[in-house]
């Protein structure tokens, strides 16, 4: 398991610029299955989403959040404050996807938003801290059985899947496990 450290992610609506904060969100972003369709850096080169139901994000109205970055998938809490939105880290699987996957490049993005806007046509677009824009489709209403296609079965990413114990790390070395340990 992967421990994300985050800093607080603050996200004011469509209409201000990033470094104003506005008083009202455009439109209420929870429930929704936003899907993660492109992203646009400061150098202006376009980076397209291949496959944009495998990157998502989607904020519950238990004040949990839960996405999915390819074949890893991650939880945390959230505070939602008018336009101020605060993303707390969680827990995040760590697997190896295949090299083609933009998993590691979207963990890092979600670990760099500092704000938000919903636009008119329903797209979600995230600010990050230098100026890069992430776009996302909005994929429905979220529903935690089959909210991100059947990959993360509940709003809990790490129930449901077997876990083998195969190393740790102490205050001073690593250590690799023998044996057959597991945990389902």
């Amino acid at each position: 398991m992967r421990q994300m450290s985050w800093s607080n992610m603050v996200m004011p609506q469509a209409e201000a610029s990033a470094g104003e904060a506005a008083e009202q969100p455009a439109a209420d972003p929870r429930n929704i299955l936003w899907q993660w369709t492109g992203a646009v850096p400061t150098d202006g080169t376009a980076i397209t989403v291949a496959n944009p139901e495998l990157y998502t994000l989607a904020l519950l109205d238990d004040g949990s959040y839960v996405f999915r970055a390819d074949c890893n998938n991650g939880a945390g809490q959230y505070t939602l404050d008018g336009a101020t939105l605060t993303l707390l880290p969680g827990p995040v699987t760590l697997v190896a996807c295949d090299a083609d996957s933009q998993s590691d490049l979207y963990l890092d993005f979600l670990g760099r938003v500092a704000s938000f806007g919903l636009g008119d046509d329903d797209v979600l677009t995230l600010t990050l801290d230098d100026g890069t824009t992430l776009a996302f489709a909005n994929g429905g209403p979220f529903v935690a059985e089959s909210g991100t296609g059947g990959e993360l079965e509940t709003a809990d990413p790490l129930a449901g899947r077997g876990w083998r114990w195969t190393h740790f790390r102490d205050a001073k070395q690593d250590f690799d496990v023998t044996g057959a340990y597991t945990i389902t």
